[in-house]
């Protein structure tokens, strides 16, 4: 059970590893240069109301892996990336992306 259930992990992960580079080279094939992602509730889980009392630390286990994903290989592909969010905590959301 947990071997087959690793096989599932990995293949999830090569699934979103591909999507996610299919997705990069459409939007460089259509002219896009930019990818705009929301913070609260989209690379992150939850909202934090721009008043999160915990670590980063803690926070960056809230960010979601397709989002992380998506935010390498848009760097990889040479697409600039901007984290967009109403918060004004952005030393905080700049530290749990590093």
């Amino acid at each position: 059970f947990f071997q087959s259930f690793l096989l599932t992990l990995n293949n999830t992960e090569l699934r979103i590893k591909k999507k996610t580079m299919l997705l990069c080279q459409e939007l460089q094939r259509i002219g896009k240069r930019m990818i705009c992602v929301d913070f609260d509730l989209t690379l992150i889980r939850i909202h934090t109301g721009g008043n999160w009392q915990k670590t980063a630390e803690n926070l960056s286990k809230c960010v979601r892996p397709c989002m992380i994903q998506l935010l390498q290989e848009s760097v990889a592909c040479g697409l600039h990336v901007a984290i967009v969010t109403f918060s004004s905590q952005t030393s905080l959301i700049h530290e749990v992306l590093s």
